[in-house]
């Protein structure tokens, strides 16, 4: 209605280690479903959420998500609000790369960069059981070089991402050979 304020439909608290969602979420198709990442500085997170609209949060005070709620797959969720989550990395955060998920193909897959130098393929995100594919991660760059956001070219199966040292960086998906190029200065 012309004139009325938005008003908040779901505020839900996601994150489990108390870090920050500092990327770009993405949606399953049909939009029930957010993915997000969350980075302590010393860990990285994909979470994908159920959501559930109605229930009174706000932005300042979200609703809590029980923790019978808070299971390893979408699939499992019993109730909405849910949580799916994966710890992908358990060593370094994940501050600039918003994942990429394939929407095109049947796989379920999406990659996303950390903040030392890795790129990792993980499968069964929204769908399955979410988990770092085999081969994955691939050292894309030096130890800490933060990446940005993945994008894969669909028509010659290179996975181009960005490097905080100033190089364009190419995995090829099918053998994980990667090459680079300098853009930047870093």
């Amino acid at each position: 209605v012309c004139g009325t304020a938005p008003a908040v439909y779901f505020a839900h608290n996601a994150t489990t280690a108390g870090g920050t969602i500092t990327t770009s979420p993405f949606l399953s198709l049909d939009g029930t479903l957010v993915g997000f990442i969350e980075s302590t500085g010393s860990s990285s997170i994909l979470h994908v959420l159920l959501w559930a609209g109605g229930l009174g949060g706000t932005v300042a005070l979200p609703t809590t998500i029980a923790p019978a709620n808070q299971v390893t797959s979408v699939s499992k969720c019993q109730n909405t609000p849910c949580l799916a989550s994966l710890t992908y990395d358990s060593a370094h955060g994940t501050t600039l790369s918003s994942p990429f998920y394939d929407y095109q193909a049947t796989t379920d897959t999406l990659w996303v960069g950390n903040d030392n130098g890795q790129l990792f393929e993980i499968t069964g995100v929204l769908y399955g059981t979410a988990a770092v594919a085999p081969g994955w991660p691939v050292q894309v760059a030096a130890s800490g070089v933060k990446m940005s956001g993945p994008i894969l070219d669909f028509n010659s199966g290179n996975i181009f991402v960005g490097g905080s040292d100033g190089k364009l960086y190419s995995v090829k998906s099918s053998t994980l050979a990667t090459t680079s190029i300098a853009v930047g200065s870093g």
